[in-house]
């Protein structure tokens, strides 16, 4: 083992599904996770494409900034398709000086004040945020109050998959707004190859255990748990996990926190207060020195109920190459309680992480 998967064996491990920031030591992720001492491994799970015909719609959308009388973004994702889209710095002008923004997430705030100073503009726009979609559409509803009933809709940048709550409540608080589809998201195409079954964990003299993996999106969670079902129908395995303790389940915020809760049939472990690094970290260090262990494994073998559709068990073991994820029979209905006992049959998967800390 190299010093530096030497120095990583005492730490715990945090999976972020998720993809990093290039270079590495940029990510806020990397940088908050390695402060507290933790392990920080990245598995990409989603994809993101701009296809011409969104990028064609958005520059002239943006060309006609007197159309509207703000602009809605609520993810990194929509701020790239802005990037890309071909608009010029001139254009963006009215955008700056005259139009009302709005951001769901701190993060995507500041990634659309990067693309306003990269365009060439030193005194930055000021951006509303909120936490979700929910909390934005009343932060919207405010200061569109103050332009009067007459006001010209607001350019809302979105992608395929979107939730319902923002567009929702808009159109309950009597507010215009015209709806663009500016990406796409799909599972990233090196997801179902990194999701290859081995029949025990590779180097299991060299593993140590990973803590936490955490959520960032219900696509995020569905195209896990579509893969985990997928090769659980193709093989099954009878390996144990090699060891107690699972880890446990972090979400990012609210919304992904009952995806994880209706796909897996448990809730997180933790769910960040924020949508950022700091909010994550937080809640994980927080239940982490007030909660008991996850699960218990006693007794597994004894314990013959069928269990709810896709509930698993998750374990986990990480190497300097994978990630290996073992669900096998589960004790707690509940992750991080011992209430209900169902059973579930046993697989193997096996994550290779390509961002982990080197």
């Amino acid at each position: 083992m190299d010093n530096t998967l030497a120095e990583a064996a005492g730490r715990v491990t945090v999976v972020l599904f998720k993809s990093s920031s290039e270079p590495l030591e940029d990510d806020l992720y990397f940088q908050e996770g390695r402060k507290r001492g933790y392990d920080v491994r990245f598995v990409p799970v989603l994809s993101f494409r701009t296809g011409r015909d969104g990028k064609e719609k958005l520059r002239e959308a943006l060309q006609e900034a007197e159309r509207f009388s703000g602009l809605v973004v609520t993810s990194q994702q929509a701020v790239h398709a802005v990037d890309v889209c071909g608009v010029t710095p001139d254009e963006l002008r009215a955008w700056v000086e005259e139009k009302k923004l709005f951001c769901v997430g701190p993060q995507t705030a500041d990634k659309l004040s990067v693309t306003f100073r990269s365009a060439g503009y030193e005194r930055l726009p000021a951006i509303s945020t909120a936490e979700n979609g929910q909390q934005l559409a009343a932060v919207i509803a405010r200061e569109m109050e103050a332009l009067g009933h007459d006001r010209p809709p607001l350019l809302y940048l979105c992608g395929n998959i979107r939730r319902s709550e923002l567009p929702t409540a808009l159109k309950g608080a009597g507010i215009a707004f015209d709806e663009l589809e500016v990406y796409e998201t799909v599972t990233s195409p090196s997801l179902p190859p990194d999701l290859a079954f081995s029949g025990k964990p590779r180097g299991a003299q060299q593993q140590q255990r990973v803590g936490w993996m955490c959520f960032f999106s219900p696509s995020g969670v569905k195209a896990i748990h579509e893969e985990l079902n997928k090769r659980g129908a193709e093989e099954e395995e009878e390996e144990e996990n090699g060891g107690d303790g699972a880890p446990r389940m972090a979400a990012i915020g609210p919304t992904t926190a009952k995806a994880l809760t209706d796909t897996f049939g448990a809730p997180p472990s933790a769910t960040a207060s924020s949508p950022c690094a700091l909010g994550l970290f937080d809640a994980i260090e927080q239940c982490a020195s007030s909660s008991m262990p996850p699960r218990e494994l006693a007794a597994a073998e004894e314990v013959d109920v069928e269990p709810p559709d896709g509930l698993l068990s998750i374990g986990a073991l990480v190497d300097d190459q994978s990630v290996a994820i073992v669900a096998q029979p589960l004790l707690a209905g509940h992750l991080g309680s011992h209430e209900h006992e169902v059973a579930h049959e046993r697989f193997l998967v096996l994550l290779h992480v390509s961002n982990s800390c080197t």
